[in-house]
Parts: structure tokens; C-alpha cells; sequence
């Protein structure tokens, strides 16, 4: 396994999120504790202004990166937390994950004399999948703590947003190809809640996944069941105990229900004792693929921007 993991907090156009980059921080020393070769954002390398290098030319330059270093029977596993949106093209809805922004002195040392549109200052899932399928990764995981409330249309700006209603979340199925999981920590129109002091300040998605992910020989699918019952709990405990001592109740804030789409086939474990690693190679690419339910897809492609 080769892990490809962000968590993008300090945005310069759209609001901050405290507790992402610390998702970002956590994932990848679990990940480098079980000795798997992880890519991620230097945060030694900062500006000036002290925020770290997480706009879209660096982590294109990661993933480039990360490609290069994936050899045939890996299993590619990324994980995203910060700002994503869905995206509207002629071939339908595809899923953003949105990079930090340039400031004034990177755009000028890259000679841009536009504002940058959420496609460009953007990693796009189904792009990912694709430059994994042309590299021969057979195996993908992609797990994402990030809100699925915003969908944008070929519009001038951004901020021209389309509603994402019960009876249009069929719209934003993720189309996956054959050994794909696609993991989200909300449903379609949902927001992500960035997690406070019960959760470790994590993400309430990304402190399930810290509590579940690393279970030796336990199944990927059962896995991330448990994933979404540890973060539906602590979402609505949250919610719950914020009522309980302001009063008040948020009309847009609801109980997270994490969900995902999968192709791999039943069986696959992430992380396997030595014990059982012949049983393990030995299980998988004759079963059946497994399939959740309820599933979107989300955003890519076109021109709105990001910069006011």
C-alpha cells in the first residue's frame, strides 16, 4: 500500500478549517507507524506568511509524485480533508477537492493574472481514478472528510450555487471502475462537521477512521460500517450536547451518515497480521463485489472562481 494524504485548513478565499490539517497530520503518522510510504505536503517548507504549501501546484506535484512511486499489486490509498464541492460539465457531476489559493506573490512568481476557478485550484476525483487506472493500481481506497453541500454550474462566479435536493442526490452518483472504494464522511447536500474537543478536534469522519482503520484482518466493507456507526454517534452527540447548552439548534447542521461506493471485492483487508497475509492474498478478486447504497457523485471541470 502507497498513501497519498492532505488536510487543508488555512484557505485563503473560502472559510478555514481548524481541525483538517490536523486530520491530514493524524492519518499520516498512522499510516507511517505501520511503515507504509505516505505522500504528503511538506510543512517544513513555508511563505513568508507562515501558511503551509497547500495550494494546487503543490499537490499536483505530489500526486505526479505519488504516481511515479506505485508499482503493479499496490493498493492506492488516498485521503482528503478540507473544502469540496461538486462541479457541473457536459458529462455530468464530478467531485472537487479544493487546494488552499494562491496568494498575490505566488501568482505572480507563476505569472497568473487571473483569479483562479475552483476546477484549477482543484484535485478532481475522477482524474485521480483515472491516472490510477493508467498507472495498472488495480486497488483504490479513497476516503473523503469533506462537506458535500455545494454544487456550482458553468457559471461566471462560484457563488452561483445550485441546491442539492432530496430528489436530486441521484445526480451525484460517483461512477467507479472495477476494484474502487470511494468513501465520504456525508451524504449529498450534507456538511462534514470539522469536530470539536470530544473528538480530539478531528473531523467527526476522520476520528472514526482513526479509531477503526488501522484494526488488523478485519474486512474494508465491515470496517467502514463501523466507520460510519462511530461518526453518526459522536455527530449527533455533538449536536445533541451544543443544544443542550446554548438553546440552540442549527437548521443547517444535521447528524452525519457516512456511506461509501465499492467495487473491491469482498474480503480485501488493509491491514493484515503476518499470520494471515497468505490467507489474505489468496481472498478477494473471486467474490463478489460489495455495494452500498445511497451513492453520489461530485464535481470537476469548467470555470468558476474561488477568489472574490
Amino acid at each position: 500500500m502507497v498513501a497519498f494524504i492532505v488536510g487543508v485548513s488555512n484557505y485563503l478565499y473560502v472559510n478555514s478549517l481548524p481541525n483538517a490539517e490536523h486530520d491530514g497530520d493524524a492519518m499520516r503518522e498512522m499510516f507511517e507507524k505501520k511503515g507504509v510510504t505516505v505522500f504528503s505536503p511538506d510543512k517544513n517548507r513555508r511563505p513568508p506568511d507562515n501558511r503551509p504549501h497547500y495550494h494546487i501546484f503543490v499537490l499536483r506535484d505530489l500526486w505526479g509524485r505519488y504516481l511515479r512511486a506505485l508499482k503493479p499489486g499496490d493498493i492506492a490509498f488516498i485521503f482528503f480533508a478540507g473544502h469540496g464541492c461538486a462541479w457541473k460539465t457536459e458529462t455530468g457531476w464530478k467531485q472537487c477537492l479544493i487546494a488552499r489559493g494562491l496568494t498575490t506573490d505566488e501568482k505572480r512568481v507563476r505569472r497568473i493574472r487571473k483569479k483562479q476557478t475552483i476546477v484549477e485550484s482543484s484535485l478532481q476525483v475522477p482524474q485521480m481514478l483515472d491516472d490510477l487506472e493508467k498507472r495498472g493500481i488495480k486497488k483504490h481506497v479513497v476516503l473523503l472528510d469533506c462537506c458535500r453541500e455545494f454544487a456550482y454550474k458553468d457559471l461566471a462566479r462560484a457563488m452561483n450555487q445550485e441546491e442539492i435536493t432530496d430528489d436530486r442526490k441521484s445526480d451525484f452518483n460517483i461512477e467507479i471502475g472495477d476494484g474502487t472504494l470511494v468513501g465520504f464522511a456525508v451524504q449529498p447536500g450534507e456538511k462534514a462537521l470539522d469536530g470539536d474537543s470530544s473528538t480530539g478536534f478531528h473531523g467527526h469522519y476522520t476520528a472514526a477512521l482513526m479509531k477503526h482503520l488501522m484494526e488488523p484482518d478485519v474486512e474494508v466493507h465491515d470496517m467502514l460500517d463501523k466507520v460510519a456507526e462511530t461518526a453518526r454517534k459522536s455527530s449527533k452527540k455533538s449536536i445533541d450536547d451544543y443544544f443542550a447548552q446554548t438553546g440552540k439548534k442549527s437548521a443547517d447542521v444535521t447528524v452525519q451518515h457516512p456511506f461509501y461506493k465499492s467495487t473491491l471485492p469482498k474480503g480485501t483487508c488493509l491491514f493484515v497480521t503476518p499470520s494471515n497475509k497468505a490467507a489474505a492474498k489468496s481472498s478477494g478478486s473471486d467474490e463478489e463485489p460489495a455495494i452500498k447504497p445511497s451513492e453520489p457523485t461530485q464535481t470537476s471541470a469548467c470555470a468558476a472562481d474561488i477568489e472574490p
